[in-house]
């Protein structure tokens, strides 16, 4: 189903490749498949992945670390209702992380998060 653009399952390969379920562990591989569903294929992005591809770029895992990237995707995911990337959205505005602090968003995006039990 990957090779037919899906992408949900370009994302569940992703998952594997980086829990190493079923599949050696392969940061770099599960990259390439976080960074095809969260493009999208033609309609709207997959909103996990690109959480878990701003995760991947703000801790390195399979590349390089890029804070301006993370920041980016977890304000793209933050913005379709993802908690998790609220949250990371909100870090990153309170610490300046790739941009320039900015505590009244932070707090926006914090109590979106908090609102979703995170």
């Amino acid at each position: 189903a990957a090779s037919r653009m899906d992408k949900e399952s370009m994302y569940k390969l992703g998952t594997l490749l980086e829990l190493g379920e079923h599949v050696p562990l392969d940061y770099s591989h599960a990259r390439t498949w976080y960074i095809l569903a969260a493009r999208g294929t033609g309609d709207e992005p997959h909103v996990r992945a690109q959480y878990k591809l701003g995760y991947f770029y703000e801790f390195g895992l399979g590349g390089e670390s890029n804070m301006d990237k993370a920041r980016k995707l977890y304000k793209l995911a933050s913005e379709k209702f993802n908690a998790d990337a609220q949250y990371k959205a909100a870090y990153f505005l309170e610490h300046g992380i790739g941009c320039e602090r900015n505590m009244a968003e932070a707090r926006k995006y914090y109590t979106l998060a908090a609102n979703q039990n995170h």
